[in-house]
């Protein structure tokens, strides 16, 4: 209740200030045009303002303190580092934010118990399940239940190539046993080895457009269901990723192609919302139709034909099929990419050594190494 009364309270104050409420994301607010174009985002109890002009930002500033009367902290007016969420973000670089979780990395590390690194985050037994493996102590799945989501937390926001296996272990903090912290520490020391590679977000160069990789793996978990893999970048196909899921399929696919399409539609509507978030937040910057890429020929023809061409898919929802229309009015393009080039292929099983390796640079090409 207390906090469900601070963000009406706070959202009043914005609103009375000038804000508009962000039609997409609530806990968005801008205000201003141009160069005094604000935007701030409210998490919880913490919040980020930004804006290309400082006289703004401090005007902001002292607006809250006539409310609050409290001294607010303000580095980015300096283009200085900013910690945020467990994030520590350098924006001295125009054009650029450097994001890294070095020092949440290794208190992870440190609570685990972890002392050496390993090539990849996830075993190769990774959807395997030993029924005979000792359930944890309570102790010890605490500590588990700790470890899944402090991984999850970094992950989410950093380490995009170790999303597979840490969300396949919050699957697993209700029934954890000996294989299952044997999985989390396996990636605990993949976290350790990297925990220097950091994110670069950049600002797209005359090019918005937002690119999705698409990818399933069919019928991998013990109970048939299927896992999808889903990274969108912004700006070219080179571009900074901004958003990235790995998932477990919450239905049964009959058919690889019928696991494809289903993460296919997934991955629409991921794209269209942040289409519609990107388009409120700066109007002035039309974006270009987002290309969606797929690598399953069979689930990019069901997407252009709008309905399946066989008794073994026809069973799908009818709701998948929307990605039809998106299709339709140019919102998104398909295309086809070799296997080999599908980044999202990396969320959705563990990949040998090599193969991860390659996608592991492919993405450093887009992230920094601080």
């Amino acid at each position: 209740e207390a906090a469900q009364r601070w963000a009406l309270t706070l959202r009043a104050l914005l609103v009375k200030l000038g804000f508009t409420i962000h039609p997409v994301d609530e806990n968005v607010y801008t205000r201003g045009h141009g160069e005094n174009h604000m935007t701030v985002c409210i998490h919880v109890d913490d919040g980020l303002a930004t804006c290309k002009s400082r006289a703004e930002l401090q005007r902001f500033e002292q607006e809250l303190k006539a409310v609050y009367n409290v001294n607010f902290f303000w580095p980015h007016l300096q283009g200085g580092k900013i910690d945020f969420l467990g994030m520590s973000i350098d924006c001295s670089t125009l054009g650029e934010f450097h994001l890294h979780m070095t020092g949440f990395v290794d208190k992870l590390v440190k609570t685990m118990g972890v002392t050496t690194t390993a090539p990849t985050p996830a075993t190769a037994q990774l959807f395997e399940i030993d029924e005979t493996s000792p359930r944890l102590s309570a102790a010890d799945a605490k500590l588990f239940y700790t470890g899944v989501y402090s991984a999850m937390w970094t992950v989410l926001r950093i380490h995009v190539l170790a999303c597979l296996p840490v969300m396949f272990l919050t699957g697993r903090v209700q029934h954890s046993t000996e294989e299952d912290m044997h999985k989390l520490r396996h990636v605990v020391k993949y976290l350790n080895g990297v925990r220097n590679v950091g994110l670069t977000i950049r600002a797209a160069q005359n090019e918005y457009r937002l690119t999705c990789y698409a990818d399933a793996s069919y019928g991998v978990h013990a109970d048939g269901k299927s896992h999808g893999g889903i990274i969108v970048c912004y700006g070219a196909q080179s571009g900074s990723p901004i958003y990235w899921k790995s998932y477990k399929q919450r239905i049964v696919a009959r058919s690889s192609t019928e696991a494809e399409f289903i993460t296919l539609s997934d991955a629409t509507s991921v794209v269209v919302w942040l289409q519609q978030f990107l388009d409120h937040l700066y109007p002035e910057r039309p974006l270009s139709p987002a290309i969606v890429y797929e690598d399953n020929t069979s689930a990019i023809r069901m997407a252009l034909n709008g309905k399946s061409m066989s008794e073994r898919t026809r069973h799908i929802n009818i709701r998948y099929f929307f990605v039809k229309d998106y299709l339709a009015q140019g919102i998104i393009v398909l295309q086809h990419l070799r296997t080999e080039l599908m980044l999202a292929d990396a969320l959705t099983k563990p990949l040998a050594h090599a193969k991860f390796m390659a996608f592991f640079y492919e993405l450093m090409k887009r992230v920094s190494v601080i």
